[in-house]
């Protein structure tokens, strides 16, 4: 098993063959991150994906604990922060920036609670 658990930052650019960025079980061990951009990444489906331990986890949450900052630009394949059936939670998240991600901003709403976006974007 994979952990990260110092982690501060993470900037993810330009990965056109990734098709999500974390597993279930390695994003649990993030408890430390403050900052996650994504961007240009031409075919991200998902940001954390389901896996075994997910699968097998009792915990209906994926807390990000520090999170503070969350970018996602460019991701015209993007369907959901989390593709598994827990909830993606972010206390501390302060900014949150979603840019072309097409017509998947409705899908993204529904990981992340009830936000307004402006029509224009």
């Amino acid at each position: 098993i994979v952990s990260f658990q110092n982690l501060s930052t993470v900037n993810v650019t330009e990965c056109g063959r990734l098709a999500y960025l974390f597993p279930a079980s390695l994003a649990e061990s993030l408890l430390k991150l403050e900052k996650l951009t994504i961007g240009a990444s031409s075919q991200l489906e998902v940001v954390v994906a389901d896996d075994e331990v997910d699968k097998a986890s009792d915990d209906w949450k994926l807390v990000f604990p520090q999170l503070e900052d969350l970018t996602l630009e460019e991701l015209k394949e993007l369907k959901s922060f989390h593709s598994g059936r827990r909830i993606s939670q972010f206390p501390l998240l302060k900014k949150l920036t979603v840019e072309g991600v097409g017509d998947l901003v409705e899908l993204l709403a529904s990981d992340f609670g009830s936000f307004s976006v402006p029509s224009e974007k």
